[in-house]
């Protein structure tokens, strides 16, 4: 799967139960693009198909604690894109 549609699914995915609004999967889309391609293939396959961090380490050849690492890393930095998206706003 590429990054595109990676990215696809993810916006699809929570576009479906929670995000309500244009404004909020245009945050959440510009908040995926600052992550790595494996960042965002990693939140995809733990969060969206619910596949195990055990899996992910044996299918990346890391440890589970490394795969973990990476998944604490990448969604602190979502959340720091997501909140540096709605300061922008709020300037604007």
């Amino acid at each position: 799967m590429d990054e595109d549609e990676i990215l696809s699914e993810i916006i699809a995915s929570k576009t479906d139960e929670s995000l309500s609004t244009i404004e909020e999967r245009e945050r959440l889309q510009t908040a995926l693009k600052t992550l790595t391609a494996v960042e965002r293939e990693l939140i995809y396959k733990r969060y969206f198909l619910d596949e195990s961090a055990a899996d992910l380490a044996m299918e990346y050849g890391l440890t589970r604690q490394a795969i973990d690492n990476r998944l604490w890393r990448a969604r602190k930095s979502l959340k720091l894109a997501l909140i540096a998206g709605e300061e922008k706003e709020v300037a604007e």
